[in-house]
């Protein structure tokens, strides 16, 4: 078994991550530290740590990203299997026990695991749990296409020679999203997947404030769009798959828009900064070749009240803004919690578009829309 924790800048909690990998109740494994470029004193502590414990084998590179980092690991890797760990992260002491025990018990090639996320920030937490579904190569890669296999290549234990024989590497040209198509090509290439269930846990992923997953920017947008091309280009050589990348396209492209609209709505500060992010999105979106994204009939609720305020605030002036993001929150969700979804979204439209504005023709169709 080969462990590859990739290291940026986590001095303040690679200790405890470092400590539940030397500590695996199973011992034969080999230890890959990539440190990318470090400027904190990430390196110091892997070289503690590596003083006591020869299975450690340390690179140290020039800031490559979280793809390079990885592939130096899979290019040294030895073991029979591979696992990856974000050294902001920690892992129960049993995890590589059970984990080889059951591809093992099982001959997979690949065994995606459930996981705990928690914020020390918010102090709460939640539990990933897997679904149950049909054991087929095509329905996993199905869902793993749609999302409802975690993308995150930390959730999963690979059989090695099914990496090596497909030549499966993360893309180096981004910083966000990168494990998402390598994990959907590795369900995809599996001959077995299986999933482990354990009533704790056993990969613990920390929420923190600096974190790339926990940020938003032009570079997001594009490594997010970058990912879906090729998840694109990949499988639409597949008649069984071409609904489905139709479908995960479209669904990609409302929970980005919505991810950002929830930042526009939610914080005051740099509102205009965050409304000009939607802006480049929408633009980088219209060179996609995704069909009409305004018109799908499975258009949720909310996904209704993101694509308002997208449409609103992507259209009004700087001095047409006349209400602050908590203001026209608190509206909506008075209104919602009185009256219903469409009430709401009438009494937003009230204080915020402008007389005679062609945005009444987008709350029409907003509201006339039936899920």
């Amino acid at each position: 078994m080969t462990i590859i924790v990739t290291v940026f800048n986590a001095q303040d909690y690679l200790r405890r991550c470092l400590d539940s990998v030397v500590n695996q109740t199973f011992s034969n494994v080999e230890i890959i530290v990539v440190n990318d470029g470090s400027t904190d004193n990430s390196l110091g502590i892997i070289q503690e740590f590596l003083k006591n414990d020869s299975r450690i084998i340390l690179f140290n590179l020039e800031n490559q990203g979280p793809g390079g980092s990885r592939n130096v690991g899979i290019r040294a890797a030895r073991g029979e299997f591979l696992l990856f760990i974000d050294s902001d992260d920690f892992v129960d002491l049993k995890l590589t026990e059970i984990a080889i025990t059951e591809i093992k018990k099982h001959n997979s090639d690949l065994v995606v695991f459930e996981f705990r996320s928690f914020s020390p920030a918010s102090k709460r937490e939640w539990i990933f749990k897997l679904p149950f579904y049909e054991q087929t190569s095509n329905s996993l890669t199905k869902n793993a296409i749609l999302g409802r296999i975690p993308y995150a290549a930390w959730t999963k234990i690979y059989r090695h020679e099914m990496i090596k024989k497909n030549k499966l590497f993360f893309p180096e040209d981004r910083i966000f999203s990168e494990d998402v198509i390598f994990s959907i090509k590795a369900i995809f290439y599996s001959k077995k997947t299986n999933f482990y269930r354990h009533p704790h846990p056993l990969y613990n992923y920390r929420i923190t404030q600096g974190s790339l997953s926990n940020t938003f920017s032009k570079k997001h947008i594009l490594d997010n769009l970058r990912t879906l091309e090729e998840i694109s280009s990949f499988f639409n050589k597949e008649d069984d798959f071409k609904n489905v990348i139709t479908y995960k396209s479209l669904i990609d492209c409302f929970n980005g828009a919505s991810g950002l609209l929830k930042r526009i709505i939610f914080i005051e500060k740099d509102f205009l900064e965050k409304r000009g992010l939607f802006l480049f999105f929408k633009e980088q979106l219209s060179e996609m070749n995704i069909g009409d994204w305004k018109n799908i009939k499975w258009l949720k609720k909310n996904d209704r009240y993101f694509y308002f305020f997208a449409s609103t605030f992507s259209s009004l002036s700087k001095k047409d803004i006349r209400w602050t993001s908590k203001r026209i929150n608190y509206i909506f969700f008075k209104a919602y919690l009185i009256f219903n979804f469409d009430s709401a979204l009438r009494s937003i439209a009230k204080v915020i578009i402008p007389p005679g504005s062609k945005l009444k023709n987008t709350l029409e169709f907003i509201t006339k829309r039936r899920v």
